[in-house]
Formats: C-alpha cells, structure tokens, sequence
C-alpha cells in the first residue's frame, strides 16, 4: 500500500465523520496552509497560543536542543596526599602508605576553621549535630526503590608507585580511593637521602616528585615526667631543642585536644637544620593546655608539593621523633 494512498484513506475517515477535523498531517491541507494541533487547516506562519500549538520553526524560534547553561569550565581543583611513613628497624620496623585525592567545592560548608599563630596553625572543628529523632518509622511495606548505590567516587591518579628501600604499588579501587598499604619493612635508612612517588595519572593527572628522608635528628627537650605517667610538663612544652645536622625537612609538634562538641590541633613547623623551636603561650592556650586534656605528638617530616591538572598533592614522609634514650616523643601534657 502506497503511502498516498493511506494518507488519502485516513483523511477520508476522518471526514466521513460529520463535524470531524480538517486534517491529520500538513500534507491533508491545501498548498499554503499546515495542519495545527486542533487538526485545524491554518496559513503558514499563523502562530497559535503557545497553551496549544507554536510553530516554532516558522515563528522564527531556534529549534536545536535547549541550551543547558553556561560552560561551567574545567574540573573543579582538588587536592590529594600520598603519604609516607615509616619507622624503625630490623624486625622491629613497619611502614605504612596512605593515598587520597578529592575534590574541593569551595561553596561547601566546613566544619573546620584555622587561624595561623606564627609557626603554628590552630585547627578548631566541630562535630556535625545529628538530626533530630523523627519518630518511629513507618510501618508501611518496605521502600523497593533503586538498591544502595555504595560510597560516592573520588578522584582518582591511576597507579602510585614508591620508589625506596621497598618498592611500594598501589592501584585505585573502582571508587577511586585507594587501600591504606602496611608493611613490615622499612621505607628508609640512615643512609637513604631521598624516596621517589609517581602516579601513572587518571582523573589527576599524571605526577611525579622526590621527598627528602627525615633522620639524622634527636630531640633533646622537652623530657618527660616521670612523675607525670610519662607525661610532659606544660611548662616545658613551649620550648623544643633536637640534636643532630637534621635533614631537609620539618620537626612537626603537635598538641591535640577533643573537646565537648568537636576537636582542637595545633600544629608547628619548624625547619630541622634550625635546632630548636619555639610555641607562644597563647598558641597553647588556645588548643587548651591550661585545663588539662592535651595530648603531644613530635614527628619528622620531608615534604613536596606538586601540581596536577588543577589539584595540589602533598607527598610526605615521615617518622616518630625520638629522644636520647631511644625514646618515642609523644604522651599527655599535665595542666
């Protein structure tokens, strides 16, 4: 059957119905006139109430796909971390690997704020407040709707690879995100200078950077109280001296507080060919020595930075900071 023919067939069943429409396509009305959507023959160009018929291609309106906005540019700039840390020796040494990357939304709300104090940065963060009970849930049939989709993809930089003593290969779940590697090796030597970090790139892109080995140093002040469950003196803790030609790196102290509705950490950095460092009495004030519950931490630490497509990668390696005797530099601060 021709086309015309059905064309011919349905116009003249339509019609045979008295009062009926005058067309169903375009091509049942007259040279000159289209079919609307009231199956009413019009002239060209006639532009119905838009509640039901606009010919927007012969009123002059763009008939391409509606535009979906303005550009909105390259992927928003991230940061990420592939950390290294590794302490010990012999059998007694361990190391561990840590690898992440995210996006940063600058409009997002943190929970978190830092003020810089010198040498030190105070990071003060609070708890999110659960919301409130809304009652006991319904007890209607259960919700079928799509199944969990699991955690949310980050960002991912393909595989990272380390460069040391033991060579380290991490790959990126299908998340993105990336097992924290342990081992029971050590990472670095007293004689290794530097480690090597790549990633073969993905999401971020490909990067690669050498990070100086922390050694060569011993802190030599504060000590600890023995007195003190091996604890340290407020007194003491506003002053750190260490031993050694140091490395090119950081002495990184850390004091650490929670507090009833979140958390406070101070952090100071201090270069670790200076041989000492000093905190302000307002610094430990604020994180909250005076009253009690503080706790310290002394690390060394080699560090670079790198860029990558927009996101900013912190490559660390790190160890436990120890005294003359052997000693981990860590424990409570008594008021």
């Amino acid at each position: 059957m021709t086309r015309a023919f059905v064309l011919s067939s349905l116009f003249l069943t339509m019609a045979g119905c008295g009062g009926g429409p005058d067309c169903a396509i375009d091509t049942d009305c007259p040279f000159g006139q289209r079919c609307s959507a009231d199956n009413a023959c019009v002239p060209l160009g006639v532009v119905q109430d838009a509640s039901r018929d606009v010919d927007r291609a012969e009123s002059g309106f763009d008939t391409g796909p509606r535009d979906a906005g303005s550009d909105a540019g390259p992927t928003e700039r991230g940061v990420g971390s592939v950390a290294l840390i590794s302490n010990g020796e012999g059998t007694a040494a361990s190391h561990v690997v840590v690898v992440s990357f995210q996006d940063v939304d600058p409009s997002a709300p943190s929970p978190c704020t830092q003020t810089t104090r010198g040498a030190c940065v105070l990071t003060e963060c609070t708890t999110p407040t659960p919301p409130a009970d809304a009652g006991a849930p319904d007890a209607g049939a259960p919700d079928a709707g799509a199944p969990d989709a699991g955690p949310p993809s980050v960002p991912s930089a393909g595989t990272v690879q380390v460069q040391a003593e033991v060579a380290v290969t991490i790959m990126p779940e299908a998340s993105g995100t990336y097992m924290v590697v342990t081992g029971t090796d050590a990472l670095w030597t007293a004689d290794t200078d530097t480690v090597r970090v790549s990633a073969a790139g993905d999401t971020v892109p490909a990067f690669n950077g050498t990070i100086a080995t922390p050694r060569g140093v011993t802190i030599s002040s504060p000590i600890r109280d023995p007195m003190a469950d091996l604890g340290y003196p407020s007194a003491d803790v506003s002053s750190f001296t260490w031993d050694g030609a140091g490395f090119e790196g950081e002495v990184v102290v850390q004091f650490s507080k929670a507090t009833a509705d979140g958390s406070r950490t101070l952090v100071c950095r201090f270069d670790a060919t200076a041989g000492s460092g000093d905190v302000t009495d307002e610094s430990l004030a604020a994180v909250g020595v005076p009253e009690g519950g503080v706790s310290l931490s002394v690390s060394l630490e080699g560090r670079t930075e790198v860029s990558a497509g927009g996101y900013e990668v912190a490559l660390t390696a790190s160890s436990n900071a120890l005294d003359s005797g052997g000693g981990v530099v860590a424990g409570s601060v008594s008021p």
